[in-house]
């Protein structure tokens, strides 16, 4: 998982720095924050069994899956481990 994670992460860091500054500005926010899920899932990735890895991996966007899961369409949270971790398992047992 940390390649797959490596990639997502580099690849998202890649299109911010093919935006504008005012587009990063305006997401600064979503950066802080998928930076926050990317560290987390990447050193917690122990507690995922081989089955929800495989399928974390195969969803291609286990960044953007969890910060769509976690922070859109609600007031700014925290992001926490344990909120990040559950959505991560509920995702990869659909």
């Amino acid at each position: 998982m940390k390649e797959h994670l490596n990639w997502e992460w580099e690849k998202f860091m890649l299109e911010m720095m093919c935006t504008t500054k005012q587009n990063i500005f305006s997401k600064a926010e979503e950066i802080v924050q998928k930076q926050m899920i990317y560290k987390i899932m990447f050193d917690s990735q122990d507690e995922f069994t081989d089955r929800e890895t495989k399928i974390l991996c195969a969803s291609d966007c286990i960044l953007d899956t969890l910060y769509n899961r976690i922070f859109c369409g609600q007031d700014k949270m925290n992001c926490q481990k344990e909120k990040i971790i559950e959505e991560a398992h509920r995702f990869a047992k659909q």
